[in-house]
């Protein structure tokens, strides 16, 4: 998990130095390759400068970040959000967001905090005091 983790928001900082948004990191998105994860699919990254809100969201739902949700334009800050979202699914096999539909998923994105994955040594520092369980 840790070499995965470092590997991918290595490959964005390259992405990034190179004034590329990938506007769609997803799990998909990333092949475990025998030298290391590589990140793929380019297919709506654009230049930073060169990056239009026109043409509704671009991405994929569970891993978009708040600002592809509304509409807005996307930065290298957006595919942190969504590297954030993909190491989440890394480490748990879930999406940080989850629903029935589209809808469902773009509302928590925009309107909730997944927190540390349930089971994760932070996930337990992260509780205020008195609520030893997760959710039932």
């Amino acid at each position: 998990m840790v070499r995965l983790a470092i590997a991918t928001a290595a490959a964005l900082n390259g992405i990034h130095q190179a004034g590329i948004v990938h506007r769609d990191f997803k799990p998909a998105n990333v092949l475990l390759a025998p030298d290391g994860p590589r990140v793929i699919d380019f297919g709506i990254a654009r230049a930073v400068g060169r990056l239009t809100t026109s043409g509704g969201a671009k991405g994929t739902p569970a891993f978009m970040s708040p600002e592809q949700v509304e509409g807005r334009q996307a930065s290298p800050a957006s595919d942190i959000f969504s590297w954030g979202s993909t190491m989440h699914f890394a480490a748990t096999g879930r999406p940080a967001f989850d629903g029935p539909s589209v809808w469902a998923v773009e509302n928590q994105i925009i309107n909730s905090d997944p927190g540390p994955p349930h089971g994760s040594p932070a996930s337990s520092r992260a509780r205020p005091a008195g609520h030893a369980q997760g959710p039932t």
